[in-house]
């Protein structure tokens, strides 16, 4: 089942490129591919990273867009590695959006979504994709995600981790 960011980017690439009167598979004459190898071997060892911490409970706070959308901060609670709680953080609402029904994962869940994502990109021309990794710990901070098609001003999507906090 395709992800909300998924739903909400795909009729919006298609649209922009045509509309413009671009050939759909025409990159921005700025455009560099990403290093898939490199993506993967960053992946992997953030996971081992991960993995090696062996942690199970822990909170965050997650902050999710699709250009140029943005969704309200939440507050993920995980037990036993198990997501139990998905909250608004109060006072952080940015848009009248409703939170994406794919907002609760735990950190297994989100390194899954990220090499899911890198698999996709690879087989997408003129693709967009990046992720970072606390240095300690190994859990994602950061995915962006998206395209470089010639004459798309907002091509891209993405969330990012903070206030990850063990307990």
């Amino acid at each position: 089942m395709p992800s909300i960011r998924t739903v909400l980017l795909l009729p919006f690439l298609a649209l922009s490129s045509v509309a413009l009167g671009q050939a759909a598979d025409e990159c921005r004459s700025d455009y560099v591919r990403p290093d898939f190898a490199v993506l993967e071997s960053n992946l992997a060892e953030a996971r081992a990273r991960w993995e090696g911490a062996g942690l199970k409970d822990y909170r965050y706070d997650f902050a999710q867009f699709v250009a140029p959308a943005q969704f309200p901060l939440a507050r993920i609670s995980v037990k036993n590695a198990a997501v139990t709680t998905v909250e608004e953080v109060e006072g952080e609402v940015v848009s009248s959006e409703p939170l994406p029904e794919d907002t609760g994962q735990t950190m297994a869940q989100r390194f899954d979504e990220i090499e899911r994502g890198i698999a996709a990109a690879q087989k997408q021309p003129c693709s967009l994709f990046s992720a970072k990794y606390d240095a300690d710990d190994g859990h994602p901070l950061q995915l962006t995600n998206g395209t470089a098609l010639a004459g798309l001003q907002d091509g891209v999507g993405g969330w990012e981790i903070s206030e990850f906090t063990p307990f």
